[in-house]
């Protein structure tokens, strides 16, 4: 990834939070986008056991969860319908940060699910998403 992380994208995931299967994209025109807000992942929670295991790990996960969202780290989140996963909107410094801290996730340590990490650079939102996204530090450009 490039210093600024722009021009990359996620093209193949393999559940390991540090595997890096990137490819550069130089012509992406997000280049060109200010980096002065923090860097927003979109994060894919895909199960890799059975529901029961699953569920014994949820708990955990979901305290896992609830002090990210109380360190401001995690803006939304959710499961994915059929029940295969999950979701989570996320500002942080890197994605080197944001790997170190889902290889924490129970779901990880337990062996139950993989994430696929995407960075992404937010240029619109919703009028009423707006305010919540500026209080995370996300500015939309205008």
């Amino acid at each position: 990834m490039g210093s600024d992380g722009a021009g990359i994208i996620d093209a193949v995931g393999d559940g390991s939070p540090t595997t890096d299967h990137r490819v550069d994209l130089p012509w992406v025109w997000s280049q060109d986008i200010p980096r002065e807000r923090p860097d927003m992942f979109l994060l894919i929670v895909t199960y890799t056991a059975p529901i029961a295991d699953v569920e014994r790990a949820l708990p955990d996960h979901l305290a896992f969860v609830d002090s990210h969202y109380a360190d401001g780290t995690f803006l939304v989140s959710g499961r994915q319908v059929p029940r295969t996963g999950g979701f989570i909107l996320a500002a942080g410094d890197d994605r080197a940060a944001v790997e170190r801290m889902i290889a924490t996730d129970p779901f990880i340590t337990a062996g139950v699910a993989h994430y696929t990490v995407l960075e992404v650079q937010p240029t619109r939102a919703a009028p009423s998403w707006q305010p919540a996204l500026l209080a995370a530090g996300v500015r939309i450009p205008q």
